[in-house]
């Protein structure tokens, strides 16, 4: 039977440098992104859920840096923060499908 590494991760605002909510230099963010990928590369998951995920460029700077490849991805909109849920995965996704089923106020 195959195994499937499952993993999610709050990654606590996740912003590209000078983003509201981001970090106030690109080496804070570079630090930031090292420790991310130092856990991912070591762990290897198959699908990844994240948490705290500010722009698309974020999200892609973190693939990017990865050495196990997460190619594939979903990301969900921004809540009112600006703050997104995003999955990556080795394999590619059939489908996804955006849901909304919390207020903004939360």
């Amino acid at each position: 039977m195959a195994q499937v590494r499952v993993m999610t991760w709050n990654v606590e605002n996740l912003f590209l440098p000078f983003e509201e909510g981001g970090p106030d230099t690109q080496e804070a963010f570079d630090r930031k992104l090292a420790s991310l990928v130092g856990v991912l590369d070591q762990e290897r998951p198959d699908i990844l859920g994240l948490q705290e995920i500010g722009s698309p460029e974020a999200l892609a700077a973190l693939q990017e840096a990865l050495s196990h490849a997460m190619p594939h991805a979903a990301l969900g909109d921004p809540d009112s923060r600006g703050i997104r849920l995003a999955v990556l995965s080795v394999a590619p996704l059939s489908s996804t499908r955006k849901l909304r089923v919390l207020p903004d106020e939360i």
